[in-house]
C-alpha cells in the first residue's frame, strides 16, 4: 500500500493509519506493518556485537504466512506495551552468532541493555520484505520506546514511519480493496488536518508540511518484495546486464567462428557420411549435440569458478579468515542458476545451428574435388566467418569504450577536491542514537571521546560534528 503523502524514501503510514485499516477493512485478511531498520548492541554470553533489526506488528508473520524454523513467531499478544519483550532471530544470524543452538529459544538476550526473550527462529528462506536488506532480528512495534528514547511519539497521527502490506481475502479484487482503503485514508487525513490546525505540537517528520486531504492510495504487488533499491538502481543494473549480454554475444560469435573452421576441416567426413546414406537431420542432430556438450562443459566450469570466486571475494571483504558459519550460508541461487543454464542452452542452439547447417550443405563430388586440390573454401562460408569477426570487433569496441568511460569516472571521483585537507585526517562515526538513547548520555559520551582523542600524542586537533563530510 502506497501513501503519496509520505516524503520518505519509501511511501509509509502512521500507526493510527495502520490501526484504522486493520480495524475497519472488509477486503483484507490481515495487514502486516513494519518500520524502518534499527541498529542495536546485542549482548549474548558476555559478548557485545552490533546488529540491525526491524520493527514489525504482531500479525506480520501470520499475514505473510511465515512458519518458524524453531520456536514460534511473533503474535498480536507480543505487540503491546504490557507484553514481555519478544524477539525473532533471522536464521543466518542465529547460525553465525548463536552457533545454531536450538536451546536459545526461551532464553533472554540484551538489546541496548533491555532484555528480550527469544521467541523463535525464522526459516532460512525468509529475509523480509526488502530485497538486499536482510534483518538480523524482528521485534514488536511497541518495543521501540524501550530501545530508543527521543522526544517524539511514534504512535501519534503525524509520525509517518510504517510500511503496510495487506493480504486480500479470497475472491476480492485489488481495486475494491484499494477504493475501500482510500475512503478510510481520506477520512483519516481530514481528521488529522483538523487536529493539526488545533495543535501547536510540531510534526516530528515534516514540521512545516501542510496536510493534503485530497490524496489517494496505490496498491503495488509485494510478490517480489518491496524496496527502493529496485527503482533506484534499476537503470544501472540494466546497463550491467547489457554489458554481460554483449560479452556473451562476443563469446558466442567466437565459438561459432571456431565451429565454422572445424566444420570446414570435417567437410570430407560429412560428405562421405552423406554418401553412405546418413540423413542430414541425423548429422545436424549430432553437430548440435556437440555444441550442447560444449555449452554444458562451459556451464560446469562457470559454476565452479563462481563458487570459488565468491568465497575468495568474501575473504577479501573480511580482510582475514571469514567465519565458517558465514561461509556455510553461501550457496547458489537456483533461480539464477536455472536462468543462466537456460541462456546457455539457447545460445548453444542458436550459435551452433548455423555452423551445423553449413556443415551439412556439402556434396561428395565437390568436396572430393576441393580436397584433391589446394582450392580455398567456398566464398559463402568465408563471408560468414568474416561477418562474425566483424561483429566481435564491433561489440568489443563498444565494451572497451564503455569500460574506458567507467574508469575515467572512477579516476575523476578519486581525484575530486572535497574542499578541505584530507592528509593526516581520520574520520569515524558513532551510532549514539542506538547505543546511547538519551541525549544527555550521548553528549557526555561525545565529550569523553573528544577528550580521550585530544590527549593522545599523535593527535593534534579533534572535534565532533553531527554531519559527515562528503565530497
Amino acid at each position: 500500500m502506497v501513501n503519496p503523502a509520505s516524503h520518505s524514501s519509501n511511501c509509509s503510514f502512521s500507526f493510527p493509519d495502520y490501526d484504522n485499516f486493520r480495524t475497519h477493512s472488509q477486503s483484507l485478511q490481515g495487514i502486516a506493518a513494519y518500520g524502518g531498520g534499527v541498529g542495536v548492541q546485542v549482548d549474548w554470553n558476555g559478548q557485545a556485537t552490533r546488529a540491525n533489526g526491524q520493527y514489525v506488528n504482531g500479525d506480520f508473520f501470520s499475514v505473510l504466512q511465515v512458519r518458524p524454523a524453531c520456536g514460534r513467531m511473533l503474535t498480536s499478544a507480543d505487540d503491546s506495551a504490557a507484553a514481555t519483550a519478544a524477539i525473532v532471530l533471522d536464521f543466518h544470524y542465529w547460525q553465525m552468532q548463536f552457533n545454531s543452538d536450538p536451546n536459545v529459544v526461551g532464553r533472554s538476550v540484551l538489546l541496548n541493555g533491555v532484555p528480550f526473550t527469544i521467541a523463535g527462529i525464522a526459516p532460512p528462506e525468509f529475509y523480509g520484505l526488502a530485497p538486499g536488506s536482510r534483518a538480523n532480528f524482528w521485534i514488536p512495534l511497541h518495543a521501540r520506546d524501550s530501545l530508543v528514547k527521543d522526544r517524539f511519539d511514534k504512535f501519534e497521527a503525524r509520525s509517518i514511519w510504517l510500511y503496510l502490506v495487506g493480504r486480500l481475502k479470497p475472491g476480492v479484487p485489488a481495486e475494491r480493496a484499494r477504493v475501500e482503503a482510500e475512503v478510510m485514508f481520506r477520512a483519516s487525513l481530514t481528521s488529522e488536518a483538523s487536529a493539526v490546525a488545533a495543535s501547536t505540537k510540531p510534526n516530528p517528520d515534516h514540521p512545516n508540511q501542510a496536510i493534503d486531504t485530497d490524496l489517494g492510495i496505490t496498491f503495488t504487488s509485494a510478490e517480489r518484495g518491496l524496496a527502493s533499491l529496485r527503482l533506484q538502481y534499476s537503470t544501472q543494473l540494466f546497463v550491467l546486464m547489457a554489458a554481460a549480454g554483449l560479452v556473451l554475444l562476443i563469446a558466442c560469435a567466437n565459438i561459432a567462428n571456431l565451429l565454422l573452421a572445424r566444420a570446414e576441416a570435417r567437410r570430407k567426413e560429412i560428405a562421405v557420411r552423406l554418401a553412405l546414406g546418413a540423413s542430414r537431420p541425423r548429422l545436424l542432430s549430432q553437430l548440435l549435440t556437440e555444441s550442447m556438450l560444449l555449452a554444458f562443459l562451459g556451464c560446469a566450469a562457470g559454476v565452479l569458478v563462481s563458487y570459488w570466486a565468491t568465497r575468495g571475494l568474501v575473504y577479501v571483504l573480511f580482510s582475514s579468515k571469514a567465519p565458517a558459519a558465514f561461509l556455510a550460508t553461501i550457496r547458489p541461487n537456483y533461480v539464477v542458476l536455472g536462468f543462466s543454464a537456460a541462456v546457455a542452452v539457447v545460445a548453444a542452439i542458436l550459435f551452433g545451428l548455423v555452423p551445423a547447417l553449413t556443415s551439412t550443405r556439402v556434396t561428395l563430388g565437390s568436396t572430393l574435388k576441393i580436397a584433391g586440390t589446394n582450392a580455398s573454401p567456398c566464398e559463402g562460408r568465408s563471408r560468414l566467418g568474416r561477418t562474425l569477426v566483424t561483429l566481435e570487433m564491433a561489440v568489443a569496441l563498444v565494451l572497451v569504450i564503455g569500460a574506458g568511460l567507467f574508469v575515467r569516472t572512477l579516476i575523476t571521483l578519486e581525484t575530486l577536491d572535497p574542499g578541505f585537507r584530507t592528509d593526516h585526517l581520520l574520520l569515524f562515526s558513532i551510532s549514539r542514537k542506538e547505543f546511547l538513547p538519551s541525549a544527555e548520555k550521548s553528549e557526555a559520551a561525545s565529550r569523553r571521546c573528544l577528550e580521550s582523542k585530544a590527549s593522545l600524542g599523535q593527535v593534534s586537533r579533534s572535534c565532533t560534528g553531527a554531519l559527515v563530510l562528503r565530497a
